[in-house]
């Protein structure tokens, strides 16, 4: 079973009513592959599923928490694995979360990736060493000097690790990005070309709004985030491990983002 949100955000652009062109964006999150076979077969079941239907994606985006890079010899070269695995379903873009080595990424962290109109725009808000998340002014500035440069017809896609905002859970909101969050939210607001910022890191689909426009929580590959409800009864797991792997599926039509989660049955 699927669930869909349909996040309107108009389609009207220069007063023209346009025809909408319709992307389809594959977003993933949390892998935290770790040279662990369990791990690996959980992100490979995502894949094989995004696979069989890669006649009708447009683009794979990874919101962090990709690879495990304490635990892995050569973190490079298991991100370059990942962007391997994931070239046979559709160009991708991977975004640094706390788990993963920022220096790994290419061509920076902090890069945009345009695919026709649609520029996905990635900010690292790792902190090494932390759990947590952080942006800084230079990141807000160099945002806001990205977006300026956007055409009139063309849209854009936030990428980053951390949500910006509590979600209300009572533990993971601890470990949100903190910092910029206040003057990030104004950019968006201000900026009609920005149609939604998508993150990871809680492993639990979460749907909300941040500077107006839809922020998206991809559900975890690794495990799946435990209710803000288990944290309020005393429930110590964070996290499920049993729980099925599940990606989110985002339609771009115009400037209307239709999305849908997708867990991934194991062994089928």
């Amino acid at each position: 079973m699927t669930t869909a949100v349909n996040h309107q955000a108009g389609i009207t652009l220069c007063g023209v009513q346009e025809e909408p062109t319709r992307l389809v964006i594959a977003h993933l999150a949390d892998p935290h592959l770790d040279g662990s076979e369990e791990a690996e077969e959980r992100f490979a079941a995502v894949v094989r599923h995004l696979a069989a239907r890669r006649q009708h994606i447009d683009l794979v985006v990874v919101t962090g928490d990709i690879v495990e890079a304490r635990d892995v010899a050569n973190p490079a070269k298991a991100l370059a694995a990942v962007r391997q695995q994931l070239a046979i379903v559709a160009p991708s873009v991977l975004s640094p979360g706390n788990s993963d080595d920022s220096s790994a990424f290419e061509p920076s962290p902090r890069f945009v990736a345009r695919h026709r109109h649609l520029h996905v725009i990635s900010l690292d808000s790792s902190v090494p060493g932390e759990i947590g998340g952080r942006l800084n002014q230079d990141d807000v500035r160099w945002l806001t000097d990205t977006l300026s440069q956007l055409g009139s017809d063309e849209i854009a896609i936030l990428a980053m690790h951390h949500p910006p905002m509590p979600l209300g859970h009572p533990v993971v909101d601890n470990w949100r990005a903190h910092g910029a969050t206040a003057e990030l939210e104004r950019v968006i607001a201000a900026t009609p070309a920005v149609l939604a910022t998508l993150v990871g890191h809680t492993h639990s689909a979460t749907w909300t709004t941040f500077g107006g426009r839809p922020l998206i929580v991809a559900p975890g590959i690794h495990s799946a985030g435990r209710s803000r409800l288990d944290a309020l009864i005393g429930e110590d797991a964070l996290i499920d491990t049993a729980a099925s792997p599940a990606y989110l599926l985002h339609t771009v039509e115009g400037r209307r983002l239709i999305s849908q989660h997708i867990p991934i049955a194991m062994g089928s």
